[in-house]
């Protein structure tokens, strides 16, 4: 089955994992966008923040209502969150190395 806009969210609660491809090759910019906003002097964390977006969107599928919101949206949000939860918990493993 072809992935596209109108079927992802189906899909990935069938869990099909063709869903995530889809997700990066259309989302990925977004995502990435999101991430170097928050974490630009992070670099070296960019890809796991990212594979935790991932993964966050996969666990969390069941919670997308499409009244609510876009599913695009929704991945933002994801985005969003996931990133400062990430800048919250180097950042400060950062300057405690910077202080010593």
């Amino acid at each position: 089955m072809k992935i596209n806009e109108q079927n992802v969210v189906q899909q990935l609660k069938k869990r099909n994992k063709k869903a995530l491809y889809y997700i990066i090759d259309h989302n990925g910019g977004l995502i990435t966008s999101i991430i170097r906003t928050h974490l630009y002097d992070l670099e070296a964390v960019h890809d796991d923040c990212m594979d935790d977006i991932l993964l966050t969107i996969w666990d969390q599928i069941d919670t997308f209502c499409p009244e609510n919101n876009t599913f695009k949206n929704w991945v933002a949000t994801v985005a969003k969150y996931k990133a400062i939860e990430y800048q919250k918990k180097y950042s400060k493993h950062y300057l405690s190395n910077i202080m010593c």
